[in-house]
């Protein structure tokens, strides 16, 4: 009688509960992958149904998720959502009905709250270290713009006595400034002067 090698028998044992671990972590994984995917559907709907605080609502309820609290494409979805948000806003003042001008600021506040979580996100993902963020330079003009939008915001609330909101806005003007999104437009304006 041919006897199998003990080797040969260790080697199978370790075959098999590798395939049954990736059976098992295909099984679990990619179910929730496609619920990620489906809550991302469900916050573009809301932003192209207009309806930024129900995408803003999804979006806070995913960042409580540990599986996509990390995922530069809801963290982006974040800034759109708010930047409509803030568009809304904008518009009746424009339009001289009474504005919720503390929602207008908490809008910008959470414009760049968003947009400082897409480039860290964007960041930790990139695998190649030498590029940047593919979104940087977009959130470089936005939040450019938007800088004395968010200093006004801190003034506006130090006038109305709210401390916390007042603290919330001075925190995020001089962390912001601070952020790599800001520091990407100086990088580029000294290597274009250094030839």
């Amino acid at each position: 009688m041919h006897r199998i090698p003990f080797c040969y028998n260790l080697a199978l044992l370790r075959l098999r509960t590798r395939l049954f671990f990736s059976f098992f972590m295909l099984a679990t994984v990619a179910p929730l992958s496609t619920f990620a995917q489906k809550e991302v559907k469900e916050i573009r709907a809301a932003i192209k149904a207009k309806k930024p605080a129900d995408a803003l609502r999804l979006i806070a309820k995913q960042r409580k998720d540990s599986l996509n609290s990390c995922n530069a494409r809801i963290y982006y979805l974040g800034v759109e959502a708010a930047l409509l948000q803030s568009e809304k806003e904008n518009e009746r003042i424009y339009l001289q009905q009474k504005p919720d001008t503390a929602a207008l600021f908490q809008s910008i506040n959470s414009i760049f709250t968003y947009a400082q979580l897409t480039d860290s996100a964007e960041v930790s993902e990139l695998k190649d270290k030498t590029k940047q963020p593919s979104h940087r330079l977009r959130l470089n003009h936005l939040l450019n713009g938007l800088y004395s939008n968010l200093v006004m915001g801190a003034q506006y609330f130090v006038r109305k006595s709210d401390w916390d909101n007042a603290r919330l806005l001075a925190r995020q003007t001089l962390e912001s400034r601070n952020s790599s999104i800001f520091l990407y437009n100086t990088l580029r304006i000294s290597q274009t002067n250094s030839w």
